[in-house]
């Protein structure tokens, strides 16, 4: 019985897994996120969780984080941070899962968190063409709050999520080039419409001003030929 209850969760775990890949392949990395964070809250329960993104396209690092209470409701807080900090973030290219930081020498600052009563930590990076473009950290106030076999499927997960990270990244950044291409583009496009136009008003302006000088002249030649009959 007891073995079929875990082959049940396991094959919920897996569907919910691939609903999570089906639905970020729709997002963009901000819908991803958000719905690795729901995904993450689904299974493990945690005080405090933040993802680390480095976008190798952008040459960009953005933190999103979150509380327990403020997800989903409040939605994701970003804040940008530079690639010294998420290089300092990088504590190995391995997971991690710490039962209790307070018999090691980590702490909540070696990660970036911000309650320092944290005591239970899962740190997962996402590894994509040999480059770390993600860090997903999760932690507890409680010591061994994470069970190591959900976390051992949040780490199968990651190998495909990190290559779906990957891709999301690479198509907004080249989907971003395009728009601005595209804007230039039409920019140019004005320039030249404003351009011609200017050339048109200008030659409307020496079309009159030729008109104008003729009539003088022909005035002219008028009132000389008048003068000249008196």
């Amino acid at each position: 019985m007891l073995l079929w209850v875990f082959y049940v969760e396991a094959l919920d775990y897996m569907i919910d897994i691939k609903s999570l890949i089906s639905q970020s392949l729709l997002s963009d990395h901000k819908g991803y996120i958000k719905n690795l964070f729901d995904f993450v809250a689904s299974y493990l329960d945690y005080n405090e969780i933040k993802m680390v993104v480095y976008d190798p396209f952008s040459k960009e690092a953005v933190t999103y984080s979150g509380r327990r209470g403020d997800m989903p409701k409040s939605g994701l807080k970003k804040r940008k941070v530079s690639q010294s900090a998420f290089n300092g973030l990088l504590q190995t290219r391995k997971m991690l899962l710490v039962d209790d930081m307070q018999h090691t020498l980590l702490t909540s600052d070696s990660f970036g968190l911000n309650d320092r009563d944290n005591r239970s930590l899962l740190y997962l990076p996402f590894i994509a063409s040999e480059e770390t473009i993600a860090v997903l950290i999760v932690a507890h106030r409680s010591p061994n709050a994470f069970s190591e076999e959900l976390v051992t499927g949040l780490k199968a997960f990651a190998g495909v999520g990190s290559v779906l990270l990957y891709l999301i990244l690479q198509t907004e950044f080249y989907k971003e080039k395009a728009i601005l291409l595209n804007k230039r583009m039409e920019n140019k496009e004005k320039e030249h419409q404003n351009l011609y136009q200017m050339y048109l008003k200008i030659r409307d302006s020496h079309i009159r001003l030729s008109a104008m000088l003729s009539r003088m002249t022909d005035e002219k030649a008028k009132i000389t030929k008048t003068k000249g009959l008196s």
